[in-house]
């Protein structure tokens, strides 16, 4: 999937994948003369690296840009919102949960672990009767306890998407 950055007022956005590029442009938020990167090095007009795209007519207001590839009006916030949740849909939080989530369940894992390590070094005569029930349920309150804190924390990741979604979608109307 190839992404693109949108340089307005000298202000950068993004990365956005085509099908958004293609949104703001219906919506009029960008228009053909809007700068376009790939790798923020390389400017060059939207209609040169888009193709197919219904470039909604500019009426010189609203958000739309004009002339030589220059805005003319300043970055509005529905572009910052798409912008952010670009950058933070899915990526930062999901890759931070799933290391968390190894992490915990490692956690869990240790107390089996070292009761394990416990048999090997002295004999598995030095293993209390209670000690195997207490260790599987130890480690599976564990377990528990981090299941339900990456649920949670991928619940919160999903309301933050949505949210944002929602309000960028409120302010394109």
């Amino acid at each position: 999937m190839s992404t693109h950055y949108v340089r307005i007022s000298g202000n950068v956005y993004g990365p956005f994948s085509r099908e958004q590029l293609g949104q703001m442009a219906t919506a009029g938020r960008i228009n053909a003369n809007t700068d376009l990167s790939a790798d923020r090095v390389t400017w060059r007009p939207a209609s040169a690296l888009l193709d197919g795209i219904p470039w909604k007519a500019s009426g010189g207001g609203g958000n739309s840009v004009e002339g030589g590839g220059s805005a003319s009006v300043a970055p509005d916030t529905a572009m910052y919102l798409e912008s952010l949740r670009a950058r933070t849909r899915y990526p930062f939080y999901r890759t931070t949960i799933l290391v968390a989530s190894i992490l915990g369940y490692i956690a869990a894992a240790s107390p089996v672990i070292l009761f394990l390590a416990k048999i090997i070094w002295f004999g598995l005569s030095s293993v209390e009767s209670y000690e195997p029930f207490a260790v599987i349920i130890g480690a599976g309150m564990v377990a528990v306890f981090v299941t339900v804190a990456r649920e949670m924390f991928s619940m919160y990741a999903d309301f933050v998407d949505s949210t944002l979604n929602h309000h960028a979608a409120r302010r394109r109307s």
